[in-house]
Order: C-alpha cells, then structure tokens, then sequence
C-alpha cells in the first residue's frame, strides 16, 4: 500500500496552511498504510488528530484534504473503541460533522454545473486552455479552474474564466470568441463574475465575446464584482441590473456597447464603489437617480458619445476620488458643485462641449492631482490655484487664458 511515514510528518504535512493531497494518490495510499497498519498508530497519534481537526475544521475552517479527513475518520473508527473510548463519544459527533464536510467538497450543485458547462459550449474559442479543465465528469467545485465554491453549501460563487492561473502572466494577451450563455442566471449564488480578458491591442484589432449581455445576469442578487470588460459586446445596459443591489464594481469598459443608461440602474445601487463604462457607444444624459450611488469612488465614462449636461447632483456623491468624462459631447458648465467633493484627485473633462468659466473651488480642491479640461469652449481666466498643473491641461479653449496659459487680452 505505500512506505512507513511517521505519524511526526503526517503531523507536519497536515500542519500546513493547505494539503492537496486528494490529488496525490501516492499520498492517500501512506494514509491508508498508516491508518490500517496497527504497528503504526496509537493512542497519541489518534488524540492528536482529533484536536487538529477540531481545530481546523471548527475554528479556522481552512481547507484541508477530503480524502485524509476521510481516511483519517474510518482508521479513528477502527481504533477508538479500544483505545481511545472516553472521547469516542465526541468523535462520532466529529466524525459526522467531517462526513457532510467531505460530500460538500467533493460536489458542486448540479444546477450550477449545468449552468457553466452551457456557458462553455457557448465559447468556440480561448487561448487561455482554463475551460478545457470544465470536464462533465469531474466536480466543478474541486477539479475546475477558476471556479471558486461555497465550502458550506457546495454552491459556485466565483467563476473568472479567462484568467491565467499565474498572477505573472496577466499582461499576457488571450484571445476568446463566443457568446455568453443567458444558464449563466442560474448561478444564483454567485459573487463574482469576471468575463473579462487583456488584450495588448485591443484598440486596433478588438476581439473577444459577441453578441448582447443577457438579461438573465440581472438575476445574480449576490453579485458584488461584475465585469465583461475588453469583449465586443453590443447592444443596450439590461435593464435587469438595477436587481444588482449588491455591487461594488461594475466593469462594462471596452466594448460596443449602446443606448442609454438605464434610468432605474442605480436606483438601489448603495454598494457600487466603481462604474466603469469607457470606450463603448453610449449615449444620453446621465441620469439624476446617480446621485444614488452614495458609495462611489470611481467613475470612468471616457469615450463614448453622452451629452446633456453634467448633473449637479455628482457633488453628492461624497467618496467620489475620480471623475473621468473625456471624449464625449457633455454641454454646460462645470458645476460647481463637483468643488464640495473634497476626496477627488482625477477630474478629466477633456474633449466636450463645456462652455463657461472653470470654477475657482474646483481648481484648488486640496487633494486633486489629475485635472485636464482641454479642447473643450471654456472662456475667461483660468483661477489662481497652487496646484502646477500643464498648460495642455487648459489647451484648446480659444477663450481661456492666464497662467499656465498667455495672459488674457486686456
């Protein structure tokens, strides 16, 4: 069955902060030795696995090997009776809680599995090879890449597909085309969904998922990430978002995307820290219900085609550290309102249609680093501020001048 391992090193393997061994048969066959050899296992050995096990299992709740823990159980089974009976009670107990424990991490819930393996058949092609672990026959919850589950429910709760299994190699192009699959609504515990890819030049030669973003994705209520961002997709923002009450982050960046923003998206989005939505086809106004967003600290709606006004309410909006506008067709004033957010350090309102002065308070807001209002219709004098932002930051507004611009005419 496998060499002799002292009970001092299973003591160490299973000491560390996460065992694999379930993976290595070589490994559970030495369990098995050990267990059902009688030569090699006592009274002490048995104690002590019962207190590690209590302890990681009941207190720190890492993650530790399904197939030792079950070895370990049945080898306390044959044993405890005749040599470890005062604890034999609380064993059973222990060994019950194990059980459930092991079944849970050996098996996904089918729903959920049914639901990735339709998303998979939706994608025809990815250069990262993670969906080539999706394999019907194995368990999604512990053979599958990038599929991450409740180890109390067995429920999935973070898929990333497209993610390289290094941390190193995500500067690394991947190339994926296909459609996403409306199964993907039936995760309804899900977390965390990141579609998203890099690509190094996507600009020039834009790859990646098609087709519309399924209504159905507005059916994960425990959503706190969501991202397609850097695909081609089309059509409009679901409506069906507005159901996200828990997101943090929202990454529809990169695609080809159109329409309106949903007035009602953010009606209940109290969580959402960061709204990202560049470089899709976006048009409109942004809709007042933003001012809902108490959370938010970022956004970032750069090139793409809003017009209308920028809304007074975003000065509201407390947290907010950026505010990225570039390259679309915004009209009006700057408000000056955006002078009561005293936590922003980007403010980019290049390439629009905004007329009038440039608020004084704005400019010197104590902690704004990052200011460009180039190629826009703004008049007058720029405002004495101590911040050393360049001249480029004011270029292109025929009508404004002084410092770090020409003295004004007088």
């Amino acid at each position: 069955m496998g060499a002799f391992v002292s009970p001092e090193v299973w003591m160490e393997l299973l000491g560390r902060e996460k065992i694999e061994v379930e993976k290595n048969a070589v490994n559970a066959s030495l369990v098995i030795s050990l267990c059902f050899d009688n030569s090699l296992i006592g009274n002490k050995f048995l104690v002590e696995m019962y207190n590690y096990l209590t302890t990681v299992f009941q207190g720190k709740n890492e993650e530790v090997s399904a197939v030792t823990v079950y070895l370990i159980v049945c080898c306390w089974s044959r044993h405890a009776r005749k040599e470890t009976s005062g604890v034999y009670g609380e064993h059973l107990k222990l060994r019950g809680y194990l059980v459930n424990k092991v079944k849970l991490l050996e098996s996904c819930n089918a729903v959920d599995k049914e639901a990735l393996l339709q998303f998979k058949r939706g994608i025809e092609y990815d250069s990262s090879g993670q969906l080539t672990t999706w394999n019907p026959n194995t368990d999604c919850c512990t053979s599958w890449n990038n599929v991450n589950c409740d180890a109390n429910t067995g429920r999935v709760v973070k898929i990333a597909p497209f993610r390289p299994s290094n941390p190193m190699d995500l500067d690394i192009s991947i190339f994926v085309n296909g459609t996403i699959s409306p199964f993907l609504g039936n995760l309804t515990s899900l977390t965390e969904l990141d579609l998203g890819h890099f690509q190094q030049f996507y600009l020039d030669n834009p790859a990646g998922i098609r087709g519309p973003i399924p209504p159905q994705i507005g059916k994960l209520s425990q959503l706190t990430y969501l991202s397609v961002a850097q695909n081609v997709l089309i059509g409009s923002i679901p409506a069906s978002f507005a159901n996200l009450r828990r997101l943090k982050t929202l990454n529809l960046s990169y695609n080809r995307l159109s329409g309106t923003i949903p007035y009602l998206l953010f009606q209940s989005m109290k969580s959402l820290s960061n709204l990202y939505l560049e470089q899709n086809k976006l048009s409109g106004s942004i809709p007042s219900s933003i001012v809902n967003l108490i959370s938010l600290g970022g956004l970032d709606l750069t090139n793409n085609s809003f017009s209308s006004e920028i809304p007074i309410s975003i000065g509201k909006l407390k947290n907010l550290t950026s505010i990225q506008l570039s390259y679309n067709k915004f009209t009006g004033k700057i408000p000056d309102s955006l002078s009561e957010l005293s936590q922003l350090d980007t403010l980019k309102l290049d390439h629009n249609k905004l007329t009038g002065s440039i608020p004084p308070m704005v400019l010197n807001l104590k902690k704004l680093i990052v200011f460009d209002v180039s190629n826009n219709q703004l008049s007058g004098r720029i405002p004495p501020h101590s911040s050393s932002f360049p001249a480029s930051a004011f270029s292109g507004n025929v009508a404004l001048c002084d410092s770090p611009l020409p003295p004004c005419k007088r």
